[in-house]
């Protein structure tokens, strides 16, 4: 179990309420938890969840504190599309009670612009179709992110996995590849071709496991 086993309704609402976590594996919002006044043992708490992304307003499920499938000590950050662009996630040290993922731990930038325009409140994606990758890995591929550049001018970024991604460069009139939050390389992609910024060699092997050729 990836919960701190609270011995309080209470303590579990500071900690977990309104907050994201993993249940069987995929992200859940934690929309309310209930058990016994006073101290109470972790199988006496219940948690509400609902599905993520949920738009619509999905069924609320309730499952025990102490379920094996409540997790939120494995949950990773990375790429979340939207319509135009990739944002990319990290959580970030934060004082507060908060246990999963919040507003208040997570940063969210977006890789093709700058300042307060780069920033998204992680509330605003969880709701996004694409949410879920971040968990399951199922990004677009590369082909597909290049086609849809084609089919779409108003597209400025895609990720094709957990921790890269895509952006156009308008200078140059090729893409430019990101690691994280940081452009990396650049290159004739529909080629495959790749030229590494100094500094990033060392991920090198990762992009040709991705059908990348590094020229440089």
């Amino acid at each position: 179990m990836g919960c701190i086993p609270y011995q309080t309704v209470r303590d579990a609402l500071q900690s977990l309420h309104r907050n994201v976590v993993l249940y069987k594996g995929l992200p859940h919002y934690v929309s309310m938890i209930n058990g016994p006044p006073g101290v109470c043992a972790p199988d006496q708490i219940r948690v509400q969840l609902q599905a993520l992304p949920n738009p619509d307003g999905s069924r609320i499920e309730e499952v025990l504190l102490s379920s094996n499938d409540l997790d939120i000590s494995s949950m990773r950050l990375g790429f979340v599309n939207d319509a135009y662009d990739a944002h990319w996630c990290s959580r970030f040290p934060h004082r507060g009670n908060a246990q999963g993922l919040v507003d208040s731990n997570v940063a969210v930038y977006n890789i093709t612009k700058f300042g307060s325009e780069a920033r998204r409140t992680f509330s605003r994606l969880c709701n996004l179709p694409s949410f879920n990758a971040q968990f399951t890995n199922k990004y677009p591929t590369v082909h597909e992110i290049l086609k849809s550049f084609e089919d779409d001018k108003n597209i400025r970024s895609r990720a094709f996995g957990l921790r890269f991604a895509i952006s156009r460069d308008n200078f140059r009139g090729d893409y430019i590849v990101h690691y994280k939050s940081d452009p990396v390389a650049y290159g004739n992609l529909t080629k495959g071709e790749l030229i590494m910024s100094k500094g990033y060699q060392y991920l090198k092997e990762q992009f040709q496991e991705y059908g990348f050729n590094v020229v440089a």
